[in-house]
């Protein structure tokens, strides 16, 4: 689960209003939706993915744990006249549909075990795992805490549980307003590497020549995407 405060929030909205990693994903999905879909983003943290899932859906739920995070959903849904997105907070296992899902969505959560349960109880249709590819390693090193998409697929044939699957290196970066800006975020996300002086971090990051973010640092995410049906999850999981 991602931990949100003020400067986690204010990061994450410019990565995702700037970068086309949402927009991508749900290119991939909606199409795959059946028509008037009831969809859930389970653990949906500022929800940029359930806003463009409300494009391709009949409703979406989007559930998560943090109220700070929905709030930024609540405020976009009404900023872009979003009528089709419930919001929910509380943890996604607990907090079951009165009628099951036509399709649940896993962005970053609910690798291995964990989210096959949740689908398995609450989805009639496909379930789609967005986890992140384990061969790419981590950008500041560390041992993975998460299950991913390897690590999934392995466990889905072992269980005997047909899932189709496929990766993909989208572009997430980080704009930044500032040189102090990029200093907090390396600092914040552990990246820094004893150097801050203006010199070391102008290394590196992009020029973008705009004036709202004269600064970006490239980073693509490489993820594997998992589709797969919940009826064919074992029960008793």
């Amino acid at each position: 689960m991602a931990f949100w405060d003020a400067d986690t929030i204010r990061f994450m909205i410019d990565a995702c209003e700037h970068a086309p990693y949402n927009r991508e994903l749900a290119a991939y999905i909606g199409p795959r939706l059946a028509p008037g879909a009831r969809v859930c983003d389970a653990g949906c943290g500022l929800g940029y993915l359930s806003l463009e899932l409300a494009r391709h859906a009949g409703r979406v739920t989007a559930v998560d744990r943090s109220p700070e995070a929905l709030a930024v959903l609540r405020r976009n849904c009404v900023a872009r006249g979003i009528g089709n997105v419930d919001i929910r907070c509380g943890e996604v296992g607990d907090t079951p549909p009165e009628t099951p899902y036509d399709a649940m969505v896993f962005c970053l959560f609910g690798g291995g075990v964990e989210g096959l349960r949740i689908a398995a109880a609450q989805c009639r249709g496909e379930a789609f795992m967005v986890l992140r590819d384990e061969r790419a390693g981590r950008r500041h090193g560390g041992t993975p805490s998460y299950v991913g998409y390897r690590e999934t697929c392995r466990l889905l044939e072992q269980l005997g549980v047909p899932f189709a699957g496929e990766t993909r290196s989208l572009e997430l970066g980080q704009p930044f307003r500032s040189l102090e800006d990029a200093r907090i975020f390396f600092r914040r996300y552990g990246w820094d590497d004893g150097s801050s002086s203006e010199a070391a971090l102008c290394a590196r990051l992009e020029r973008t020549g705009r004036d709202d973010f004269p600064y970006y640092l490239r980073h693509a995410r490489e993820v594997g995407i998992l589709r797969l049906n919940a009826a064919d999850i074992p029960c008793g999981l």
